[in-house]
């Protein structure tokens, strides 16, 4: 199971969330808006770095209903594309050196081809500007 950092306050040492108001000190330190309201109400330090400080700063955070479910199935079915892709990456490779072997007798003909093209193309230009030299 994977973590991801959750934002606590370290006076009650509950989370903050989008739910609850929140407020920073002047160096940045962030608590709910009531904890340090009570905590100013006896000392003007932070309560984290014991550094003086001013007011307490209101804080708002950008959040969005997340639905743990719902990201769970997203993440199966871009597992499951991926095992898709793996396989076909796979089928590729095992194809590969036929493919290749293909490409490189295309490749090794393909200068003799153009130059019989060349050489047939000259061939003509000459035929017709032979034709309109001759009386």
């Amino acid at each position: 199971m994977s973590t991801f950092p959750r934002i606590n306050c370290s006076i009650c040492f509950g989370w903050l969330d989008g739910s609850s108001d929140a407020a920073s000190t002047s160096c940045g330190h962030i608590f709910h808006k009531s904890c340090l309201s009570y905590w100013f109400s006896q000392s003007r330090t932070c309560p984290y770095c014991r550094r003086s400080s001013s007011e307490p700063r209101d804080v708002f955070f950008s959040t969005a209903p997340f639905d743990q479910n719902s990201c769970a199935e997203e993440l199966l079915l871009a597992l499951a594309a991926n095992d898709l892709l793996q396989a076909k990456i796979d089928r590729l490779n095992n194809a590969s050196p036929s493919v290749k072997v293909a490409l490189l007798d295309i490749m090794n003909s393909a200068p003799a081809f153009w130059e019989k093209m060349v050489l047939n193309l000259v061939n003509k230009i000459t035929d017709v500007l032979g034709s309109q030299i001759a009386p």
